[in-house]
């Protein structure tokens, strides 16, 4: 007897349950939930493709923190940037549940409070790289287009708290009928 559809989507829930564990207990839950709910396998792909591209962040994020390198602390954020950038895309077009989105933003707005990476200066002294500084960095390379929607919505977590991803959805989601 071959695995039908109910195996795969078990075999990916565990899967995309296991990987996402790894990075936030919040965050395995809300997916083992989606995983199991949908019939659509390709969402379930799109979920652990993501998971898989967070590990590649945690890497980069790791060579940055070891080496204190400026170089490796902006490309850690180039990398952070894109892949909110397709998070964005992929949940505007209905392919991340607003569950987990949620959850994800909650976190990109911590990061921005919070974060920063040491690196060492040219004179040697220890500096920090925050999340703003990189942002900012990003915005006057034009990194983004100004006029893309993804800017203001990133600006709208980074600056507002209390994050209301229905009003989000409504804002942002694409029309795909047309």
């Amino acid at each position: 007897m071959g695995a039908t559809i109910g195996d795969w989507i078990a075999l990916t829930a565990t899967i995309v349950a296991g990987v996402a564990a790894f990075f936030s207990f919040r965050t395995a839950q809300a997916t083992l939930m989606v995983a199991r709910s949908t019939q659509d396998l390709a969402a379930g792909g799109v979920l652990v493709n993501l998971l898989a591209a967070y590990g590649s962040l945690r890497n980069s994020a790791d060579q940055a923190l070891q080496n204190k390198d400026l170089g490796l602390c902006r490309a850690y954020y180039r990398q952070y940037f894109d892949l909110l950038w397709t998070e964005f895309q992929l949940w505007r077009r209905g392919l991340i549940p607003n569950s987990i989105m949620h959850a994800w933003l909650l976190a990109v707005h911590r990061s921005y409070r919070d974060q920063a990476f040491p690196y060492r200066a040219q004179d040697s002294s220890e500096a920090q790289l925050t999340h703003k500084e990189a942002w900012d960095h990003a915005m006057r390379e034009l990194y983004f287009d100004q006029q893309d929607p993804f800017v203001t919505f990133v600006e709208h977590v980074y600056h507002e708290p209390a994050i209301n991803i229905e009003q989000l959805r409504r804002q942002f989601q694409v029309d795909l009928d047309k």
